[in-house]
């Protein structure tokens, strides 16, 4: 399962990270969460449980 995330940061799109096995069930959306983030562990808002990671969207160009 993958939690899409969203930051308090001023950032356009949600993040997916992997759920545990362990906390899988455990999840919801709405939770607050900490996950891994640049060089730092930060706080995230759960918007989404979905079964695939979310598509990477294109870079603009």
């Amino acid at each position: 399962m993958y939690a899409q995330v969203v930051f308090n940061l001023p950032l356009d799109q949600p993040f997916s990270y992997v759920v545990p096995d362990a906390l899988e069930g455990r999840v919801a959306i709405g939770h607050l969460v900490q996950v891994p983030f640049r060089t730092a562990t930060e706080y995230a808002i759960v918007v989404e449980l979905t079964e695939k990671p979310r598509p990477i969207p294109p870079s603009p160009s």
